[in-house]
């Protein structure tokens, strides 16, 4: 990879499009916090995370956690999945959810892109990239053939903006009407100003108010 650049994990580029706060919390300040959406996503993946395993089907090859690298962009990462088949290269990215009113989020998409990208690279190819969505099960495919300058460009773009603020050492700024409710990190981000009680406070304070 270029001498001097920060690398980009291509995991951390699917958060920086996600929430550019959250994304700096976790990266630059070391921050962390798990909800329920955050440990069925950990648990989803722990499943498909298996290097070992390798799946034969009829012409077909699937990898599973397949480290990938770009020296130019200055990026990494690990595959969901990777198929092999009829010398077609194939990327997969599982997610829980699928999106109520769109076909794909942006920063799923962007993750895929920049995963392909890579495995382009390594293996002179030109992959195809999907999304699967579990609670859906379904699979969507993702425009990269068509769009694949649009992706490309946000990619360099969005690479360039993390690394100047990994550089600064700066967490980037809340973005006006950012929404938070599914947000692990709202607490710590955000912490509301009313005390917490523990299950003793609130006894005491009881007690007191009978005396």
């Amino acid at each position: 990879m270029i001498f001097g650049m920060e690398n980009i994990n291509i995991r951390d580029l699917q958060h920086f499009l996600y929430c550019r706060h959250r994304w700096g919390l976790i990266v630059i300040d070391k921050v962390w916090a798990e909800n329920v959406f955050v440990i069925k996503s950990n648990l989803m993946h722990e499943r498909v995370h298996n290097s070992e395993q390798v799946v034969y089907a009829k012409e077909k090859k699937t990898f599973h956690a397949v480290s990938i690298f770009h020296d130019e962009l200055g990026i990494f990462g690990v595959t969901d999945s990777l198929s092999l088949e009829k010398d077609k290269y194939i990327l997969m990215e599982y997610k829980p959810t699928k999106p109520k009113n769109a076909a794909f989020h942006l920063e799923d998409a962007l993750q895929v892109f920049a995963q392909k990208v890579c495995v382009d690279m390594i293996f002179k190819t030109d992959c195809k990239g999907y999304l699967y969505y579990k609670n859906e099960k379904c699979k969507v495919a993702l425009p990269f053939a068509e769009e694949y300058d649009f992706y490309y460009k946000l990619l360099k773009e969005k690479t360039a903006e993390m690394r100047e603020y990994l550089r600064n050492n700066q967490i980037p700024p809340i973005k006006k009407g950012q929404k938070c409710a599914g947000c692990s990190l709202k607490d710590l981000c955000m912490p509301t100003k009313r005390p917490r009680y523990n299950l003793k406070q609130i006894v005491l304070h009881k007690l007191e108010e009978d005396e």
